[in-house]
């Protein structure tokens, strides 16, 4: 009887294990905003300034193809009277903030919520040079 236990149960574990093993991984997300809520959800823009936050995103991402030598569009973003222009005349959170695959800037690159954010608090406050 012990031996026939013992059979049946080394029979559902080489069975049952492995689906089991499968479905419950099946279970697994890996949405960072889920998984790590507080870290996600950090964007402190209190202290949003042109020199710390703007300027570097903008070179980032915008000057390689808007620059004296590649001015795409006719706009250039080389310096803080160029970026000024674009924030004021709301073309800047215009592109930034746009779905249109057209529009959107950078192309095919969307900057992270948290810069579109910092931008978009600037261009509010005025768009002050600090």
């Amino acid at each position: 009887m012990r031996a026939m236990i013992l059979y049946l149960f080394k029979s559902f574990a080489k069975l049952f294990i492995p689906i089991i093993f499968l479905l419950s991984y099946g279970c697994y997300y890996d949405n960072y905003e889920e998984l790590y809520p507080v870290l996600a959800s950090e964007c402190d823009t209190s202290n949003t300034t042109f020199a710390m936050d703007i300027n570097p995103v903008i070179e980032a991402n915008c000057v390689r193809c808007h620059n004296a030598a590649d001015a795409n569009g006719d706009v250039l973003l080389t310096s803080y009277e160029e970026i000024k222009s674009v924030a004021d005349d709301g073309r800047l959170v215009q592109v930034i903030t746009s779905t249109d695959p057209d529009l959107q800037m950078p192309p095919g690159n969307p900057l992270p919520n948290c810069d579109i954010q910092k931008i978009s608090i600037w261009v509010e406050s005025g768009a002050p040079n600090n």
